[in-house]
């Protein structure tokens, strides 16, 4: 049932070139196929809007797509949107987060860090953490947490440049710099738990919790031997406190790998793993999205005549578009099955990206999601893995940004993130037809996984369109657990 005070949270996780941001770039577009559409967002929204996404991924000088640096993650690095449409009794708010690798890789330390310290924050502390409202002339509000006794005369206001500001968190200074500038006055302020911080804390100003907790991290702690706080720094558990905290609150959590690269997410896996061990979270879904699934194609001329065959089918948008993708995965599965040489360094990759971790983490998702077992005659995932339906567990799904709805592959020139197709006669860059027409963009393989976070959601009402006539293959990738 559709639940109003639902929010899709997506965290999107990978190593660097792994496909993230081309992900989040053909989520976007499939939200409009589905039917979905962004509403103006209030002045009090924490995050940047999908159109934003755009403006801040793509290269404009190249057209390319833009990597993921490191940064200091703040509520404006998310971009989100309120969607109205297709038959949604209210708006449907969503938002996601671009997370690099690196936050979890090698990390077993500071994931454990992390969770002692939100332990320590969340402490009944009465009188320490303040929630201090700001409010400009347009309407806009700015909330920090303040120390109590906080007093902005004592901080001299400083200018930080755009530059440092990306990369690092702000001084009070910097903070009321910005508060000024923008001609904020403080018109609230009332003490809050450590629990409201966690619950909140994508709509907090985090320069100014970071602050907080560095003054008052002594007295947080009391006599009990915790973590010191240059520990914390030392293990950068306050340079990825952001994401991994976002982590925690996240209803879905999909895991980015390209086919071409020789990493895997294994050891990803591994850590996510560890993490939701200690985490209290509860309705987790997990998603695994190889990106590059045109190279595979680009070999099989025989599998790329019958994909251009469907889309001219007179069928709507979405079935076609669901009859190749359903018929991609079971060429791969026959391709499996022969052994095709082919594919084996391809196949050998994936399965070492699969292996049990990917596993592990979806029998996790399910057994936090245990009222559903007693409703439902639904197998289990380890019942799933040994009935040997497919070499791929569910929720897993090959995406490929430059094919556009009449199955043109779009081949990289010489910056690797554009992309351009030459068919004869004219040269057409891939981001000129997209924006040009949005019903142009395939979202091969996107879709299917958008659907697929309806659906773990309990939005597959409102996806209906998505679910007709899908066959076996995308519905053990789509199972609803």
């Amino acid at each position: 049932m559709y639940n109003p005070l639902k929010k899709i949270r997506i965290a999107v996780i990978g190593a660097s070139s792994s496909g993230k941001s081309f992900l989040l770039y053909d989520i976007i577009h499939a939200f409009s196929l589905l039917g979905f559409h962004p509403e103006e967002l209030p002045l009090s929204y924490p995050h940047s809007s999908f159109g934003a996404f755009f403006y801040d991924n793509f290269n404009s000088k190249t057209g390319g797509m833009r990597g993921t640096e490191s940064y200091s993650c703040r509520p404006n690095n998310h971009y989100g949107a309120y969607l109205s449409g297709n038959y949604l009794p209210m708006d449907l708010p969503v938002d996601f987060l671009n997370i690099p690798g690196e936050v979890f890789n090698n990390s077993k330390r500071r994931i454990e860090l992390f969770f002692k310290m939100k332990e320590i924050i969340e402490d009944d502390h009465k009188g320490l953490l303040y929630l201090s409202k700001w409010k400009s002339p347009s309407g806009h509000t700015a909330m920090l947490i303040v120390p109590k006794g906080f007093n902005k005369d004592y901080h001299t206001p400083t200018e930080m440049s755009l530059a440092d500001k990306h990369g690092n968190y702000m001084s009070w200074g910097n903070i009321l710099y910005d508060l000024n500038d923008g001609r904020y006055k403080e018109i609230s302020r009332r003490e809050v738990s450590g629990k409201y911080i966690f619950k909140h804390i994508t709509e907090l100003n985090i320069d100014s919790l970071i602050q907080t907790l560095t003054c008052c991290w002594n007295t947080l702690v009391g006599e009990n031997n915790p973590p010191r706080w240059a520990e914390l720094d030392g293990e950068q558990v306050i340079r990825y406190f952001y994401p991994l905290a976002y982590c925690d609150l996240a209803s879905d959590m999909i895991l980015c790998d390209k086919l071409t690269d020789h990493e895997n997410t294994i050891n990803l896996e591994n850590w996510i793993c560890h993490f939701f061990d200690q985490s209290k979270s509860v309705n987790r879904h997990f998603y695994l999205a190889f990106r590059a699934a045109d190279n595979i194609i680009l070999n099989k001329p025989e599998w790329h005549q019958q994909y251009v065959s469907i889309l001219k089918d007179n069928k709507t948008n979405i079935q076609r578009r669901n009859e190749v993708y359903s018929l991609f995965i079971s060429h791969l599965q026959q391709a499996y099955d022969k052994k095709d040489q082919q594919l084996e360094d391809t196949f050998e990759h994936i399965e070492k990206s699969v292996g049990d971790s990917f596993w592990n983490l979806l029998n996790y998702a399910y057994q936090k999601n245990s009222w559903q077992r007693h409703f439902s005659r639904h197998k289990d995932m380890y019942e799933l893995r040994n009935a040997n339906l497919s070499f791929l567990p569910p929720h897993v799904y090959f995406t490929a940004t430059p094919i556009d709805a009449g199955f043109s592959i779009y081949h990289n020139d010489t910056d690797v993130t554009r992309f351009y197709h030459d068919d004869g006669h004219q040269q057409k860059s891939f981001t000129k037809v997209v924006l040009d027409d949005m019903s142009q963009h395939l979202c091969f393989g996107s879709l299917q996984l958008l659907t697929d976070i309806l659906i773990q959601n309990g939005l597959q009402l409102f996806s209906i369109c998505s679910l007709r006539h899908r066959s076996e293959a995308l519905r053990h990738s789509q199972y609803h657990y």
